[in-house]
């Protein structure tokens, strides 16, 4: 109940809010069937409940009017006279009155207990320990990467399943409703830095079940949180800011290759033991330094190693240990996949080569870089070694180029075999798959050797080509890798 509102209107609604409690004496009751329309226009605006006051002459509530609030479950009091509803108003006002002291009183006390907190130096950790001790609220915050960074005591489930509003979605002031990962209804809050990052604290109650004080509750611990992210956010700058001057000491060469590997090894990498770089680009672009770097450590201690990330002219570098090669395909098409869900942005990656000393890191950085500019939405990780493929050789030609190289080669054989019945397209095919060995390709055809020979012969005499040199076996077999990409169908 917010008030005690007093009315003898037949339609009230435009005067109630959420809560209200409607006393009356029945003025505007005229005759039964006015009952039901009365209670029905509370029930629609939020009235907490009707107060029919008796009068000397009125010794009992009008049934009509009980049945009516029955009949859509509306709570009724009867006043006995000669109370009045003056005495419940100020007993009402009384009520908020106490209600609110209480409630600044609470505040007071879980604002001392917050400062106390983060004066023993618990930071975001003792801020949750203290919801969960004065308001018995299980929460976690987030970073602007969505990754958990403190969570109260016995908060890890929570922890394991919680998730931030969906990317993209606007800041805001108040709470919202989110769904965590295993389904259940929970209420996010936005914690918003000085620098424009956006955390979140998260609460493990559904939104409609907090009441006003669980909301102040989140409200003051929002505060404190966005002093630690604030200062979570200074220390990755910071550490991007010596991260870059590492990239730049890579690229000045080996003469400063001690101070190098002395570098890397405060990141806790071993240059002697192998690492590899990986280049990573962001759509849209945009200042993500911080973010990047939080989840970029957060997947390498995952794997039980560290990691470095640095940014400089709109790069993002990152450095992992390989003990034995490049990073594979599954874990760089891993690491790109949770950047771009922890930032909620597209992401593609080019991956350099492993490197044990000063000048390898460099290549290593020169091959990621390059291999980046190489990747596009359908291919999102290049690794250096990729770049060997005949296969990348063709998917890097315009369509046009590719499709007209396949048709020049493979277009009198389509014509050929369409207009006599013959098998020229795929007696080349399995000649190449063979490896260029009569038998093994006649055997496979069902046809004499020297049947294949004759074949291959009008093959050439078709295309100018003669499958006995190594160049033109080279560029059919690559005609035939575009069909078999493409799967462009032929006439």
């Amino acid at each position: 109940m917010r008030w005690l509102f007093v009315t003898e209107l037949r339609d009230p609604s435009p005067y109630l809010r959420g809560g209200d409690l409607v006393a009356t004496n029945g003025l505007w009751r005229r005759r039964r069937a006015d009952s039901r329309p009365f209670v029905e226009r509370l029930v629609r605006h939020g009235a907490s409940g009707l107060v029919y006051g008796l009068e000397a002459r009125t010794v009992e509530t009008p049934s009509d009017l009980v049945d009516a609030c029955r009949a859509n479950g509306l709570p009724l009091l009867e006043l006995a006279h000669p109370h009045t509803f003056s005495a419940i108003a100020e007993a009402v006002a009384e009520r908020h009155a106490a209600d609110g002291r209480q409630r600044l009183d609470r505040a007071l006390r879980r604002q001392e207990a917050l400062l106390e907190a983060v004066a023993r130096g618990t930071r975001a950790r003792g801020v949750l320990d203290v919801l969960q001790r004065t308001d018995g609220l299980q929460t976690v915050a987030l970073d602007a990467a969505g990754l958990v960074f403190a969570a109260c005591s016995g908060g890890g489930a929570l922890s394991a399943v919680a998730v931030a509003p969906a990317p993209g979605h606007p800041a805001a002031d108040e709470p919202l409703a989110l769904t965590l990962a295993d389904g259940r209804r929970a209420t996010a809050i936005c914690v918003e830095t000085r620098h424009g990052g956006h955390g979140h604290l998260v609460c493990g109650h559904a939104l409609d079940t907090l009441d006003a004080e669980a909301v102040e509750a989140l409200e003051q611990a929002r505060r404190f949180l966005a002093v630690e992210l604030e200062r979570m956010e200074d220390v990755h700058r910071e550490r991007l800011r010596f991260t870059s001057e590492l990239v730049d000491l890579v690229e000045e060469g080996d003469a400063r290759r001690v101070e190098v590997g002395a570098r890397l090894e405060r990141f806790g990498l071993d240059l002697a033991a192998g690492v590899a770089v990986l280049a990573l680009a962001l759509e849209p672009a945009g200042d993500d330094g911080p973010g990047v770097s939080r989840a970029v450590e957060a997947f390498a201690a995952g794997r039980g190693h560290a990691a470095l990330v640095a940014a400089r002219a709109g790069e993002l570098l990152v450095v992992l240990p390989r003990a034995d090669g490049p990073p594979d395909p599954g874990e760089a098409e891993a690491l790109r996949a949770a950047v771009a869900a922890a930032l909620g942005r597209r992401a593609r990656a080019g991956v350099g080569s492993r490197a044990t000393g000063a000048a390898a890191l460099q290549r290593s950085l020169a091959e990621a870089r390059h291999s980046l500019r190489l990747t596009s939405e359908a291919r999102p990780v290049m690794g250096w070694d990729m770049l060997a493929s005949h296969r990348l050789l063709m998917e890097l030609q315009a369509p046009e180029v590719a499709d007209a190289f396949e048709r020049t080669l493979l277009g009198p054989l389509d014509d050929h075999d369409a207009r006599r019945g013959t098998d020229l397209v795929r007696t080349v095919e399995v000649f190449l798959d063979r490896g260029g060995h009569w038998k093994p390709a006649a055997e496979l055809l069902h046809v004499h050797v020297n049947t294949l020979r004759h074949r291959l012969d009008r093959v050439a005499a078709l295309t100018g080509r003669d499958l006995a040199g190594m160049g033109d076996r080279v560029d059919f077999f690559l005609a035939l890798q575009v069909r078999r990409a493409r799967r462009t169908p032929r006439p």
